[in-house]
């Protein structure tokens, strides 16, 4: 499976903290599932000036547990600005920017700012919605421009790993929203939850939908093709237990 979000590369944000942890995570992500993962560290200049140093130290080091290791970076949006859109690391050197809204609503000048970077040819991942607006999931995604945008719900969340609050915003996104994809954000080799995330979707939703969120998808978007539009299906049972976990 593909996981487009991790904090992996030791020493440049609150991630792992030193090759041995960063060993311990590719082995954890390893026995997940995971043989595809981007290093999406947190933005600083800091980061920025020792990132592609440390990143082809830890490449190497990945390829030991069979992991394809893939560039990125993590943007908080109101440092956006500090960087030129075609200095900005897309995920896997895509066009697809990663970026965390950092606020339970959206502002009209962060709309603004990610339609204009939508004209300026990148695209959207915001990571981990479900944890900014909760409650107030359906008014902020009215205010992002669509078109440009995708989602990203961390595995964690819709284990309830977050709370009930955010389990919920978490389940209600992926069957609402018609583009997303599921990564770990993972910060520690505990963090990396793809096996059981996956088995607890497949429980509720149909294996198509499933595969969307955690392999086709996050392949396109690391090749540049539009993301497709999901549509959640299932048995009975199966949109019985969703129910549960999105209202309860």
């Amino acid at each position: 499976m593909i996981d487009l979000h991790s904090h992996i590369l030791p020493s440049l944000d609150d991630g792992a903290k030193d090759e041995s942890a960063a060993r311990m995570m590719l082995q954890a992500a390893a026995g997940s599932g995971v043989d595809v993962l981007v290093a999406t560290s947190h933005y600083s200049r800091q980061a920025e000036a020792g990132y592609d140093e440390v990143f082809a130290r830890i490449r190497e080091i990945a390829r030991e547990y069979g992991i394809t290791l893939l560039p990125g970076m993590e943007y908080d949006y109101d440092r956006l600005v500090e960087v030129a859109p075609e200095k900005l690391r897309g995920i896997g050197d895509s066009r697809t920017i990663l970026v965390d809204l950092k606020e339970s609503y959206v502002s009209s000048g962060v709309a603004a700012l990610l339609f204009n970077l939508g004209l300026k040819g990148k695209s959207i991942l915001l990571a981990h919605p479900e944890r900014l607006w909760r409650e107030n999931y359906r008014s902020s995604l009215a205010a992002i421009p669509q078109a440009a945008v995708a989602l990203q719900i961390n595995s964690g969340s819709l284990l309830g790993c977050y709370g009930k609050t955010v389990r919920r915003a978490a389940w209600r996104l992926l069957e609402e929203f018609p583009r997303c994809v599921i990564a770990d954000d993972a910060h520690r080799s505990s963090g990396f939850h793809f096996a059981e995330c996956r088995k607890k979707l497949l429980a509720a939703f149909d294996e198509e939908s499933v595969q969307l969120w955690m392999q086709i998808n996050p392949q396109r978007l690391l090749r540049d093709q539009s993301l497709l539009v999901s549509s959640p299906a299932g048995t009975w049972k199966q949109k019985l237990r969703r129910c549960w976990w999105k209202n309860f």
